[in-house]
């Protein structure tokens, strides 16, 4: 695992080291920690886990935290992008609706943040050795649930949203799938089951989540209003102004 200090003051990345060393005591992963003072610095989407720390107000690179933030995006969309800030308030306005694909997460508790690691490593671990098993028109296919975006019923059917675009149909019901697979994903309507790591943004105001890799606005019922509002706050998103509207 990579672990990269993009705007951290000395002090405080010693203290992030500290706890890292800690609390990935056990879990056997190499890490190399680094600190970036450019954009030439973040290095492309790999097979190795990189985790970024941003402080919002900092300037690195000629470039604030946010900024630096989207450019380490478009570089590696599995990146876990954590921001560090003394300033919430200042930064809220800024980061609304900045949520992006592996997740970003604002926090003025460093220990809350490595924390926040080893529940990503451990959902991702999961859902990489998870696989649903399909059976579509005679055919029988074992599919990485990493590879799902959602899940949606109609006229019988659901139809599974894949990360590459593509999708498939076969016979079954939402709430099964729910019942297997409950802890990768979310039920955010009737029609609808979503992959609660291809979040990308939610809008309360109008109803409806984002996700990766469609265009589509997924809608909310107010069934299951409470239940989304109850995850986002454990997958410590504390405050709702970032990713909701």
């Amino acid at each position: 695992m990579n672990v990269y200090y993009c705007g951290l003051a000395e002090q405080y990345i010693k203290k992030v080291k500290g706890l890292l060393d800690i609390h990935m005591a056990e879990s056997a992963l190499e890490i190399q920690h680094k600190s970036i003072s450019s954009v030439g610095e973040i290095l492309p989407q790999s097979g190795k886990l990189q985790v970024y720390f941003c402080v919002p107000e900092s300037m690195i690179g000629g470039l604030n935290g946010i900024e630096f933030a989207r450019n380490i995006r478009l570089n590696d969309d599995n990146a876990i992008i954590i921001f560090l800030s003394n300033t919430l308030l200042a930064t809220v306005p800024v980061l609304k609706k900045f949520i992006c694909p592996a997740g970003y997460y604002l926090y003025d508790e460093i220990k809350e943040a490595i924390l926040l690691v080893q529940d990503v490593l451990q959902l991702r671990s999961s859902a990489s050795s998870f696989k649903i098993e399909i059976v579509s028109k005679y055919r029988k296919m074992r599919i990485p649930l990493s590879h799902v975006v959602y899940f949606t019923s109609a006229n019988k059917k659901i139809i599974c949203n894949l990360m590459n675009g593509k999708s498939i149909e076969f016979y079954s019901a939402l709430a099964d799938i729910e019942q297997k697979y409950g802890d990768l994903f979310i039920r955010c309507h009737s029609s609808y089951l979503i992959n609660k790591q291809k979040i990308t943004s939610i809008n309360y105001t109008q109803g409806f989540i984002e996700v990766q890799q469609s265009e589509e606005k997924i809608p909310i019922s107010r069934k299951y209003r409470a239940d989304i509002k109850a995850y986002m706050q454990s997958a410590h998103v504390e405050n709702e102004e970032l990713s909701f509207e």
